[in-house]
Parts: structure tokens; C-alpha cells; sequence
């Protein structure tokens, strides 16, 4: 991911919007990719990209319902594990995937369509959601806003 980040960099300003999967099953996932974040930033620092406040990272969270939890971009590396850190754990059950990227699609895409940003949508879980039928809907708008989803 560092490398596809860096990628990105090297062509514009980019909005990295982590979109985590509340269940309780990934919790050690979530906790373990927050210890790394720092050394993401880390490396990126070290390519040089990224820096003068080129990326910007969101984070949201997805379960029977999609949790934003940085209302606004971040650039600062403690603020951004603090919130995924901060992820309430969702025991409904539920994993609504299609209908959180298209939210977070939706709220940040005029960094997209009018600041001209690239916009990358990190999805992490262990499930292919329970809405499912909504995927294509979906990839037709992203495709639209010229979204790429990992």
C-alpha cells in the first residue's frame, strides 16, 4: 500500500480514505494496522512524497451503518491511529460495505470532482458484506468520480 500511495503522490495531492469493518472479528486486525500507520508515513517521508500536507487521510468505519470518524482529512499521524483506534466495535452483525464506500464517496468527493485529488478508498475486512447486490451500483460510481478502491 505504501508503494500505491507513493504512486499516487507522484502524480497530484491524494485523499487516502481508510474504510474499516467494525465487527468484532477485526479487531486485531484493525489494532494491528494502526501500529504500522506510523511507519507508512514514515516510509512515504523518506520518498519524499507526501509532505507540505499532499496526503490527507480520512478514516470511517462500516457495520450496520458507516461511522466517519475524522469529519476532516488528517495529516497528522497521531490523530489519524487515534481514530481508528477509536473505532467502536459493531456486534449487530451486519457488514454494509457498498453502502459505506458509497458514503465516503459521497462526502469527500469534491476532493475528487473540485480540488482535483487523487482519491484512494482503502477497504479492510474479512467479509464480502451483506449488501452485495449493491456492488456494481457502487463500481459505476466510483468509476464516475475516477475512485480507485484497494
Amino acid at each position: 500500500l505504501t508503494y500505491e500511495i507513493a504512486g499516487s503522490l507522484r502524480e497530484k495531492k491524494t485523499l487516502v480514505i481508510w474504510l474499516f469493518d467494525a465487527s468484532l472479528s477485526l479487531n486485531a486486525r484493525r489494532n494491528a494496522i494502526a501500529d504500522r500507520f506510523a511507519n507508512i508515513y514514515k516510509q512515504l517521508g523518506q520518498v519524499e512524497v507526501g509532505g507540505n500536507g499532499a496526503l490527507k487521510t480520512a478514516i470511517a468505519s462500516f457495520g450496520e451503518r458507516t461511522t466517519i470518524m475524522t469529519p476532516k482529512p488528517l495529516v497528522d499521524v497521531k490523530k489519524i491511529v487515534a481514530a481508528i483506534r477509536n473505532i467502536e466495535p459493531d456486534e449487530s452483525g451486519k457488514e454494509f460495505v457498498f453502502s459505506a464506500v458509497a458514503e465516503v464517496a459521497n462526502k469527500w468527493k469534491p476532493y475528487r470532482t473540485k480540488q482535483k485529488h487523487n482519491v484512494m478508498i482503502i477497504i479492510v475486512t474479512d467479509e464480502r458484506g451483506d449488501d452485495y447486490a449493491g456492488k456494481e451500483a457502487m463500481i459505476h460510481k466510483l468509476d464516475k468520480y475516477g475512485m480507485r478502491v484497494y
